[in-house]
């Protein structure tokens, strides 16, 4: 069963990713799931509950391109495109991973989505331009 957004679902006006630091020193992202896309929503249920290929099927066509379209117009959050990328990390389909962190980039520059960006250069065996993420 796939959920689907509409466009304007989400609300663009708080579209700042929150970030904190861990008791660890490391730096920490404050997620709301109560303003979550429900797809996502149940692609984050179906992975803490280690059903990847569930995960995977609500990463659809449909859902994603309603996102993408919502970024190109401006009216997706942040918060939302960084959850995305965190989703595709998880199912290991890296290049759509790096795609979103990189949307993220552009809109709010943040150390922990560099970190990101660097993991998966390493996953896929780009270490030079892992390297550069480290940076």
């Amino acid at each position: 069963m796939s959920e689907t957004l509409t466009p304007g679902q989400v609300d663009a006006n708080t579209s700042q990713l929150q970030f904190t630091t861990g008791k660890d020193g490391t730096p920490r992202i404050d997620l709301s799931v109560d303003e979550m896309p429900q797809f996502l929503v149940a692609a984050y249920t179906a992975i803490s509950a280690g059903r990847i290929d569930e995960a995977g099927r609500l990463l659809n066509e449909q859902n994603i391109e309603t996102i993408r379209q919502m970024a190109e117009t401006n009216t997706c959050r942040t918060d939302v495109m960084f959850m995305v990328a965190l989703m595709f990390f998880s199912v290991k389909d890296f290049h759509n991973s790096e795609r979103w962190f990189k949307e993220v980039l552009k809109r709010q520059p943040h150390a922990l989505v560099y970190r990101e960006l660097g993991r998966i250069c390493m996953l896929t065996g780009r270490t030079s331009e892992a390297m550069e993420y480290r940076k």
